[in-house]
């Protein structure tokens, strides 16, 4: 958060404890903006205030008087009753804490959340939008999947995809997807002997997808179930977890083109999905992942040591909201390793590490210092970030991050 930012929220916990509710609402409203996003819009007057909040493609709206407040979050449309979509919102509503399902007078499905202007503390309003917010965006493109007769909800927010550009994110959803069920990532290296190869391979896999193409709805929904079963406790197999992972990757591959274009599209989020890291949280995960990575490398699995690399920063996208010059550098990572893709969507990409890898390194290295000091101003020991004796292409994914690992500074 912004300085800014953190002031209408302390003036917001001011204002309540004052029994100020009206003007607590309007600073818990400014809090929330950020700079060159177009998330919060609010009307106040001396009786009310009303305000809608966009999270990804569905929008809360919301309102307050001298002794109510209410937000509704609209998910779907539903002319006829359904009994297996109410059954469906039912089993969903117990994992709700403030908010509960309703169908409206036009029929639209939505999740409320009121209760009396007195009871609308910062903090309960935070946790409260978040949470119908957070839920309305994933069940609209859910439940459209699952229940073909109800309609979607058309959002302003939206920003549609050219047609162009989602058949070249399509080209590489299969690309990656492809390169890791096939053998060339494991090299010689016998797969059945050491089933924490296939991991790296595969999760990295799906987390570039989420990272890089972030799609929407149905395959968003496989990669988490993906990612929480993976890591759950119930099932301790080693082997039976990399078959389903292996499962998940050919499920991905077997859903239709156009099924697959229909969940690009463009939103903004107002609040985040993951939590904040600090940069010294950051360094303790990736010097943990980073132990795993010393047997491929020593013993030159080359395929697994990229996957692995591949797979800490995906793995930092995707469990985390990075601190902002950590987020930049990190990006890079993906800039420098995946060129072709970035050209492709008509980015103008200055690293050809396929035919020039020492002088995409000394750009890369260029690039850090001048995204460090943009953001951070003058910073001492940033001459020759990236430096590493061999030319190999593992050698700078490893310097890259651990530099960022140990680039540590206040967020």
């Amino acid at each position: 958060m912004s300085q800014e930012q953190i002031d209408h929220w302390d003036q917001a916990m001011r204002a309540f404890d004052n029994e100020q509710y009206l003007d607590s609402i309007e600073h818990f409203l400014l809090s929330l903006m950020q700079p060159e996003e177009d998330t919060v819009r609010y009307s106040r007057t001396e009786s009310g205030i009303s305000f809608t909040l966009c999270q990804g493609s569905r929008v809360v709206y919301g309102e307050a008087d001298l002794k109510w407040f209410r937000a509704t979050a609209e998910i779907i449309h539903c002319d006829l009753p359904n009994i297996g979509l109410f059954r469906r919102l039912l089993e969903s509503s117990y994992k709700l804490m403030y908010g509960r399902y309703a169908q409206l007078e036009n029929n639209n499905i939505a999740i409320l959340f009121d209760g009396y202007l007195q009871e609308a503390s910062p903090y309960k309003l935070l946790y409260g939008l978040k949470e119908i917010a957070l839920r309305a965006d994933k069940e609209d493109d859910l439940l459209s999947a699952e229940f073909t007769q109800v309609g979607r909800i058309p959002s302003p927010y939206v920003k549609v995809i050219p047609d162009v550009e989602k058949s070249i994110k399509y080209r590489y959803y299969r690309q990656w997807l492809e390169y890791a069920l096939s053998p060339e990532p494991f090299g010689l290296l016998n797969k059945a002997k050491y089933p924490g190869a296939s991991v790296y391979v595969y999760l990295s896999a799906l987390y570039k997808i989420d990272y890089l193409l972030h799609p929407e709805g149905r395959i968003m929904e496989i990669i988490e179930t993906a990612h929480k079963n993976y890591f759950s406790r119930e099932e301790v197999d080693l082997n039976n977890k990399v078959a389903a992972l292996e499962k998940v990757c050919r499920q991905l591959l077997q859903i239709p083109e156009e099924s697959v274009k229909s969940e690009m599209y463009l939103v903004e989020h107002i609040f985040p999905i993951t939590s904040l890291i600090t940069t010294r949280d950051l360094a303790e995960h990736i010097d943990t992942e980073m132990q795993a990575m010393v047997w491929y490398q020593d013993n030159e699995h080359t395929g697994i040591c990229k996957a692995i690399c591949d797979y800490i920063a995906t793995n930092c996208f995707f469990n985390y909201t990075l601190p902002t010059v950590s987020h930049a550098l990190l990006h890079q990572y993906f800039v420098m390793s995946e060129p072709e893709f970035f050209k492709a969507l008509g980015f103008k990409i200055r690293y050809d590490p396929f035919k020039n890898l020492q002088g995409s390194v000394r750009q890369l290295s260029n690039d850090f210092k001048k995204i460090i000091e943009s953001r951070l101003g003058a910073q001492e020991g940033l001459d020759n970030i990236l430096i590493f004796d061999d030319s190999g292409d593992v050698e700078w994914r490893i310097s890259l991050i651990r530099f960022i690992q140990n680039f540590q500074y206040n967020a």
